[in-house]
């Protein structure tokens, strides 16, 4: 039986290297190389901040939070029934983050007492206050918090009666 090995460079490399190993009677070392060439092909872990939907229902989302010491909201991301969204994308710099999801068909949504300033259509805004001068309403997000994780993922479900 032939053993199928990826076509990549680095495993044939590994390959030839772990034969010579056997002849040097350096099989100790296989395994730890054979790890190190697997985390080499993986690449860096993302990080980001995401919203899962476990509703039923394509839910829309907007995200507060704070960057270079400005408050900022932006929306929406429709996220779909049994799917994940990314509303910030790379590291977490903050140690809580805001969010606000409305669910139109069933008449139901998430929020808190946290105000944001949104609009109606995609957007994105600087400042939490004055949301008027900038053709916006404000809306109660609920705080989420993240903690020092560089990643973190919130699950939205229905709310229970």
């Amino acid at each position: 039986m032939r053993q199928v090995i990826p076509n990549t460079a680095i495993f044939r490399g590994l390959l030839i290297f772990i034969r010579r190993m056997r002849k040097a009677r350096f099989l100790h070392l296989i395994p730890v190389l054979v790890a190190g060439a697997i985390l080499a092909e993986a690449g860096p872990a993302k990080a980001d901040f995401n919203v899962c939907n476990k509703t039923k229902e394509r839910v829309a989302v907007a995200l507060g939070f704070r960057q270079q010491g400005q408050w900022l909201s932006q929306g929406w991301w429709n996220v779909e029934p049994a799917r994940c969204a990314t509303l910030l994308p790379g590291k977490l710099a903050e140690t809580k983050y805001y969010l606000y999801a409305d669910a139109k068909a069933h008449n139901w949504f998430m929020g808190g007492g946290f105000r944001f300033c949104v609009k109606n259509d995609e957007f994105k805004v600087i400042g939490n206050s004055n949301c008027p001068l900038q053709g916006a309403v404000p809306l109660g997000f609920r705080e989420v918090s993240v903690g020092k994780n560089a990643s973190f993922t919130y699950e939205i479900y229905e709310p229970t009666p």
